[in-house]
């Protein structure tokens, strides 16, 4: 059954006319916006459905493009609507991770009709310390 609803959800992303990449095992979202704590961040994340894991990187604004912090990670079901968890590393080493629940929908009005796609969550940094993050299209 849950093979069936994650067949069905990546069919339904298939033909709805979106803004975001979608192949038969990769969906690649588009670029968002937001905050562990208070640190402003960009965030840029794959996944493949087929090995029900996720991929991707982040920056902090403050530091810059240039200092992209690598993300990888795997879902905690069948899809990536069960939630996932990443680790970052940093020069080889884990410094953090994400424990993330993921949501979209279609766009309205507001939101010039394009698709809006939300990830959030806790960060753990590499000391244990926890921080709330969220990052979105819009």
């Amino acid at each position: 059954m849950k093979k069936l609803l994650a067949t069905l959800s990546l069919l339904f992303l298939l033909v709805m006319p979106l803004s975001f990449e979608v192949s038969a095992q990769t969906t690649n979202l588009p670029v968002m916006e937001g905050a562990i704590g208070k640190y402003k961040i960009k965030m840029k994340l794959s996944f493949d459905n087929e090995k029900q894991t996720v991929t991707g990187w982040y920056y902090y604004k403050s530091k810059g493009a240039a200092n992209k912090i690598r993300l990888k990670g795997k879902f905690k079901g069948d899809t990536e609507y069960d939630g996932f968890t990443m680790t970052e590393t940093v020069g080889g080493k884990v410094t953090g991770t994400f424990d993330c629940e993921y949501s979209w929908g279609t766009g309205t009005i507001a939101y010039g009709g394009e698709p809006f796609i939300s990830v959030s969550g806790t960060f753990t940094n590499a000391s244990g310390k926890e921080f709330d993050f969220e990052v979105s299209n819009f």
